[in-house]
């Protein structure tokens, strides 16, 4: 059982080393400033927010 709890902490160490939560990090701020700029898109707010309006921002900021 320690080796494997080694093994695994070995692996995740790599992975911060190698870069991965760097990288995850700024696709996520890419991903949120293309969220932010869909909703600059909008000249007028709706005045509730729905699921259906999230989604369109979501589909709106991956795909343009």
């Amino acid at each position: 059982m320690d080796d494997l709890i080694f093994n695994c902490w070995e692996e995740l160490t790599k992975m911060v080393n190698g870069g991965l939560v760097e990288d995850i990090a700024v696709i996520g701020v890419l991903i949120g400033l293309q969220f932010f700029y869909a909703g600059n898109a909008l000249s007028k707010w709706p005045t509730k927010v729905s699921l259906k309006l999230l989604a369109q921002f979501l589909l709106l900021s991956l795909g343009g």
